[in-house]
């Protein structure tokens, strides 16, 4: 009867014999004319044939997880690798440095996920590449994304920091879009962080950038722009043109505070009113409220005037015989 054979041999192999195949197979093992078979599969040609040392314990060629490229590295080895992605997510467990192109790597790394734009053209001239932030998808919120812009260091925008752009969620079917808040710190011992917009660089000489509070289509809320202007020696001069939304009725307030160029007489002013757009032509509704006070009583004879031209609000300067540094800071909200 074929079987195993133990005895008999010096160098204690075992020996199984030779038989015909089975009825029945499955879950059996033997010898078929010399062929070791389990549940009918010949083991010496479907098996593994020969397992070897690797003596260069380094990534390359061809190698994938599951059938997604692992491309080696750029500079051979030791060099960069990238993770070719699929249709499927990828997961990275712990701490992950993730760069973009050939730009310069950081010099420190966080506990968290650090992500560096930017393409190589990039690196000389000192521009931070393009990185987009995309929240999770589903029934459930995505976890806090901290956002820093980046800091300038060359080309024509030397010094400046990078942009940001917050845009809120797209709505899908019954739900709408997602909100984006902004919310000032933890007090805790230390007492709550401020929430600070500042006004950016004007585009034109002379004039702050505005802070722009708006719902869209519907018409801005509140809009708060910035002028600086010194005026010479009896200069009258036209220092704001400002867009009025024709089809809107607007309210406006004018801050303006001044002082003598070469000397200590100031003028303060506010001044509050209203205007329409009808076509593209504006118009003051009914007349304005001004408030003024200085330290010079009629030899400070400076002032400040609200007009209008075509579908704008203006601000003229009047300063009579004096050069004077003005500021000025308008509010207007429309409707």
């Amino acid at each position: 009867t074929p079987g195993l054979e133990t005895g008999g041999n010096s160098d204690g192999a075992i020996v199984i014999t030779q038989t015909p195949a089975p009825t029945v197979t499955t879950n059996k093992l033997y010898n078929l004319a010399g062929a070791l078979t389990w549940n009918g599969t010949d083991l010496t040609t479907g098996g593994i044939a020969a397992v070897v040392d690797d003596t260069t314990p380094e990534l390359g060629g061809d190698l994938d997880v599951n059938g997604q490229d692992i491309l080696g590295g750029l500079a051979g080895a030791g060099g960069d690798v990238n993770i070719v992605g699929g249709s499927t997510t990828a997961g990275i467990g712990g701490s992950a440095y993730l760069t973009g192109g050939a730009a310069s790597g950081a010099t420190s790394y966080g506990g968290g996920v650090y992500i560096g734009g930017g393409a190589s053209s990039h690196v000389a001239t000192g521009y931070g590449g393009f990185v987009n932030i995309v929240g999770g998808e589903g029934t459930y919120q995505g976890g806090e994304i901290l956002i820093t812009g980046g800091e300038g260091t060359g080309g024509t925008g030397n010094g400046k920091g990078g942009g940001i752009t917050i845009t809120g969620g797209a709505g899908a079917g019954v739900y709408t879009g997602g909100p984006v808040a902004i919310v000032g710190g933890d007090g805790g011992s230390s007492g709550g962080g401020d929430i600070l917009i500042t006004t950016g660089s004007g585009a034109t000489a002379d004039a702050d950038g505005a802070v722009v509070i708006s719902t869209g289509a519907a018409g801005i809320i509140e809009s708060v722009r910035g002028y600086i202007a010194t005026n010479s020696t009896g200069a009258t001069a036209l220092i704001a043109t400002i867009p009025l939304t024709s089809g809107d009725s607007s309210v406006f307030e004018v801050f303006a505070v001044a002082r003598q160029d070469s000397g200590t007489e100031s003028a303060a002013f506010r001044i509050f009113g209203a205007a329409e757009n009808t076509g593209g032509t504006a118009a003051l509704i009914g007349s304005t409220a001004k408030d003024r006070t200085d330290d010079g009583g009629a030899s400070v004879d400076w002032d400040v005037v609200i007009g209008v031209s075509s579908g704008n609000l203006t601000i003229t300067l009047d300063n009579d015989a004096e050069t004077v540094d003005w500021k000025i800071k308008v509010r207007l909200t429309e409707l």
